[in-house]
């Protein structure tokens, strides 16, 4: 968790520190607005003040670099999925609600709330099938928005949900987007151009390794999942980011247990890559694209203006002298132009 802040400049390639935020959140939604303003809402204390989860909601403005306070949820979620609508609106769904005063402190939420960027207030809309924490969503080329995976226990070992659903802004309401024919975690949800998505890789505990190549794709006129080409490695806790020309960038993440020990020196070998491969829509396949400049897991994403994609932050690779399944945070930011 940090409460330090930095904004970048993609033409100069300059990062400077901005406003911090006030309070440490661990697990908070975060979605880049239309107008270029960013929104950040829920989160939890962490674990030295309880596990108690955030409602507030503050939004960044990029040209005065100042945060605001916006409207409260009307549940405090940590963990939650959300997608930005075709109209500004902020769509917030499932995640978990936490309370250190709370005789059951752990409860996974079903409910979803919009945010209206004109008033700054949210409203419950409609509720979810199926409860689910650490859930991926995206908005479709037409409008609605799929919201897949994420974790269904928290009692015991983590439940992956094989799960989808798609919500409709006309009505307000989920209904079933189809069953993925792996549960997965840690996996990549990327929209594509013909109205439909891609998930790919990620980690189920069906795998042998742990670790999926597998990948597939969500068909939005049937509402159901069908498989593509498998990626050329297993590989969970990757970024994707759809491309301008419809490609879909995936790059880094985990390939092996961090914990792997090299048997001739009996050091911790790094679980990460630095790989980066191109799914093409058109032809339904792979292809590798120019590696990073070193390796990446957990970072996140973002397609600039100018067509190039920027990957930044997640955990650099574990060295002989880390901890198992410790790695540090990686400050390096890697930006991949299309074409170059």
């Amino acid at each position: 968790m940090s409460i330090a802040l930095e904004i970048g400049d993609p033409q100069i390639e300059v990062w400077k520190k901005t406003t911090s935020l006030l309070d440490l959140r661990d697990r908070p939604t975060v979605v880049g607005l239309a107008d270029g303003r960013a929104l950040m809402t829920g989160g939890a204390s962490g674990e030295s003040l309880g596990w108690s989860a955030y409602s507030s909601t503050y939004v960044f403005d990029p040209t005065t670099r100042q945060w605001s306070r916006s409207g409260l949820l009307n549940t405090a979620r940590a963990a939650a999925a959300a997608a930005v609508l075709l109209d500004g609106r902020v769509l917030v769904a499932g995640g978990l609600f936490t309370d250190r005063t709370s005789a059951d402190p752990a409860l996974l939420l079903d409910t979803s709330e919009l945010w209206d960027p004109g008033s700054g207030a949210w409203t419950l809309t409609g509720r979810l099938d199926d409860a689910r924490v650490g859930a991926s969503a995206v908005t479709l080329a037409d409008g609605r928005v799929l919201i897949v995976g994420g974790v269904a226990n928290l009692q015991s070992a983590p439940i992956e949900q094989a799960s989808a659903e798609i919500y409709d802004p006309t009505t307000g309401m989920w209904g079933s987007a189809g069953t993925l024919a792996t549960a997965r975690r840690g996996f990549v949800l990327v929209a594509l151009r013909d109205g439909g998505a891609i998930v790919a890789g990620g980690f189920g505990e069906l795998a042998a390794s742990g670790y999926l190549s597998t990948v597939e794709r969500f068909d939005p006129v049937s509402n159901t999942w069908s498989a593509a080409d498998d990626l050329p490695f297993p590989v969970a806790g990757a970024t994707g980011i759809g491309l301008a020309d419809g490609r879909v960038l995936l790059a880094g993440g985990s390939v092996r247990p961090p914990e792997s020990i090299d048997g001739n020196t009996g050091a911790y070998v790094s679980g990460l890559t630095a790989d980066a491969e191109l799914f093409d829509p058109e032809t339904g396949t792979w292809t590798a694209a120019t590696p990073m400049a070193g390796p990446r897991a957990g970072a996140s994403g973002v397609l600039l203006a100018d067509g190039s994609a920027v990957v930044a932050g997640g955990s650099a690779s574990e060295g002989p002298e880390a901890v198992p399944g410790c790695p540090d945070a990686d400050p390096q930011v890697f930006r991949f132009v299309p074409g170059s």
